[in-house]
């Protein structure tokens, strides 16, 4: 803050007997950033802790307090609850293809995306949307890669050997 308002020409004293009261109010400083960044992001968008730790580090916050400050902000709301929160909300504005696997697959993509780890990822998918039926699962996973569904594939097809020459 000292650099920035010496930049646009502020008296080096003045500037400093400033932030000094800013920061005894407990309008400015470290943690409070943190504590306000953190209560930004999350009000944004879930996300998980290594998510928001890592956006305060990349700030310029020490690891520690932005360990400290993430947990003491989302305390009572653990990860999953955070997660299943996301693909609640995601379901809720996304216009659904019809591809389960498609979506399952763009849902998880954005549960990463948020910081949260697989596991977490792949419960709150179950929580949230339930079980893929394999049935299902086989068929949309075959269109997803552009192939037509196994069980048509092997329909009304023999057996055939290539002739050697």
């Amino acid at each position: 803050m000292l650099a920035r308002l010496a930049r646009r020409g502020c008296d080096p004293e003045s500037a400093l007997a400033a932030v000094g009261e800013l920061e005894r109010a407990g309008l400015m400083g470290d943690e409070r950033y943190a504590r306000e960044r953190v209560r930004t992001e999350l009000a944004r968008r879930p996300a998980a802790d290594a998510l928001l730790e890592h956006t305060l580090t990349s700030r310029g916050v020490s690891p520690a307090l932005a360990a400290s400050t993430t947990r003491s902000v989302t305390a009572g709301q653990s990860e999953s609850a955070r997660a299943n929160e996301l693909v609640r909300t995601s379901v809720r504005a996304a216009a659904l293809t019809g591809k389960p696997i498609a979506e399952r697959r763009r849902l998880a993509s954005l549960l990463a995306r948020r910081g949260f780890d697989a596991e977490v990822a792949h419960s709150a998918l179950e929580t949230v949307l339930g079980p893929v039926p394999e049935v299902e699962c086989d068929q949309h996973a075959d269109q997803d890669m552009g192939h037509e569904p196994a069980s048509s594939r092997s329909a009304g097809r023999s057996h055939t050997t290539v002739e050697e020459t």
